[in-house]
């Protein structure tokens, strides 16, 4: 339902202000390099578009030139998406999220471009709409501790990814001290397809980074606690004792199936209610340290103001300010 609605229809809103419109901009940069990197070939319209788009602006195009080729980029989106069979799974389901997420933004950003080309008339239910949204943000802030109940609510987000950000970093560490432990048994069942899985996993979970998006993260987890299982029980059935090399792989492809299945669930658990999962994880803390930041200039501008008794009381201390957040690698 939700891929028939933006198929055929047309969002109504752009940003509330520039600060939303920068941080979607990066969520929207990040999706389109990955759509760039995939090599299915249905991708090719919505990946020709996305060149097209950005040779525009490489050359400082015209926002009607913008314009017109975000429509491009739009509608190729928009046959991707009709051509894929529902519900997606696997890679085709987080390719989907991907061209979902640059559809959306692309419209989104269409809109602030018609406003900033003075195409939006002060009647159109777009900037009508916009200045609804914008009007209750003013309103909302103004309300006795409003902002610091979203700080708070901030925070608490911030945990969480934090938190997901070190289960990605221990989940690499063990998959690198397993590698090594792999790479040094002896050839005996070494060529089996159970080992070989497992070597893959293994090399895969070296390269988790804060790249890393919340999907990702959990289909790797998904794959990795089934090939862990794959190679313990091809350990587990052998005939006749187990003795040295056999028994420290043994040992060893039991705690990694352990470590899958305690990791997957405790991801499970600290994800949900989670929103965009196609962000990457390290994307997502800066996003959130950059909006304690904003929330906290806004508070303190607030609290500086002369006081209006017919609008608030006095605004309670001050939040302390979050440290910055780690520096995400270039996307």
């Amino acid at each position: 339902m939700v891929r028939d609605w933006f198929c055929e229809n047309e969002l109504q809103m752009s940003f509330p202000d520039e600060q939303t419109r920068s941080a979607e901009a990066n969520k929207n940069e990040y999706a389109q390099r990955n759509l760039m990197k995939s090599d299915d070939a249905q991708l090719d319209p919505v990946k020709r578009e996305i060149e097209e788009l950005r040779r525009l602006k490489q050359q400082s195009a015209s926002g009607q030139e913008l314009l017109q080729q975000n429509k491009n980029l739009i509608e190729a989106c928009r046959t991707y998406m009709k051509g894929v069979s529902m519900p997606p799974k696997g890679r085709n389901a987080e390719l989907m999220g991907l061209v979902g997420d640059t559809l959306s933004f692309t419209m989104r950003e269409n809109n602030q471009l018609k406003k900033e080309l003075n195409l939006v008339k002060a009647d159109d239910p777009q900037a009508i709409l916009d200045a609804k949204i914008k009007a209750h943000k003013d309103r909302l802030e103004k309300k006795e501790g409003y902002l610091e109940r979203k700080q708070a609510l901030a925070e608490k987000r911030l945990g969480q990814e934090e938190r997901v950000l070190d289960m990605l970093k221990n989940a690499k560490g063990k998959c690198e001290t397993w590698l090594k432990k792999l790479d040094q048994t002896k050839s005996w069942k070494s060529n089996s397809s159970s080992y070989n899985k497992m070597h893959k996993m293994l090399e895969e979970g070296t390269k988790l980074s804060p790249r890393t998006t919340l999907n990702q993260m959990t289909d790797f987890l998904n794959r990795f606690t089934k090939a862990s299982g794959s190679y313990f029980e091809s350990h587990n059935t052998l005939i006749g004792p187990i003795s040295g090399d056999g028994s420290t792989r043994l040992t060893e492809s039991m705690a990694m199936q352990t470590f899958g299945k305690a990791q997957l669930q405790q991801l499970k658990q600290l994800s949900s209610g989670m929103g965009e999962r196609n962000t990457p994880i390290g994307l997502r803390i800066m996003k959130h340290n950059d909006e304690l930041d904003e929330l906290e200039r806004r508070r303190q501008e607030r609290s500086a103001a002369p006081a209006n008794p017919e609008i608030r009381k006095a605004v309670k201390p001050g939040v302390q300010q979050q440290e910055a957040a780690p520096t995400l690698p270039s996307l």
